[in-house]
């Protein structure tokens, strides 16, 4: 991925809702460096900040964020994919989260997230403003929902509720 590419994607759950998304060119790897043939996924690696996807998982998961974010189709001569672009949420409580910082001020990396809880109550996916090139969380009901996708793997980095 460039960092062209990058900057795109991380700009992605920032647009309004009326401004039309551009069209990620993306290639389909059915080999690894090897050689080797790489097995077929409904889950794709496009990286952490979105999840890319067949049209079947597409379908299958779309209930569950469509409030939260937008489908983009990607452009592909292998076939049809698309990429789910979460929001981005203010919802950090940065006073009970561990946050390392640049001496500058900006944030580094999260050590420990707190999030305010009644501000994600409804959420399934987001992304935060002060990672802009940090991962997109997930909901145990969006967890739940991709379990069952072969080679995909979560993190638990926080528990709702009383601390």
């Amino acid at each position: 991925m460039t960092s062209d590419d990058l900057r795109a994607l991380t700009a992605l759950g920032r647009r309004p809702d009326d401004e039309p998304l551009p069209r990620i060119q993306v290639r389909l790897i059915d080999v690894d460096e090897q050689g080797r043939r790489l097995q077929p996924a409904a889950l794709l690696w496009l990286g952490s900040l979105a999840l890319a996807m067949t049209p079947a998982l597409k379908s299958r998961i779309e209930p569950v964020v469509r409030a939260d974010g937008r489908f983009v189709e990607l452009a592909c001569d292998d076939g049809e994919f698309w990429m789910f672009v979460p929001q981005v949420r203010d919802v950090l409580d940065e006073a009970r989260s561990h946050i390392v910082r640049f001496a500058e001020g900006n944030v580094m990396y999260v050590e420990r997230y707190a999030f305010k809880g009644a501000e994600i109550a409804e959420a399934t996916a987001f992304r935060i403003p002060q990672v802009p090139n940090g991962p997109m969380f997930c909901v145990r009901q969006l967890v739940e929902a991709l379990a069952s996708e072969q080679g995909v793997r979560f993190a638990e980095v926080w528990r709702s509720g009383p601390d």
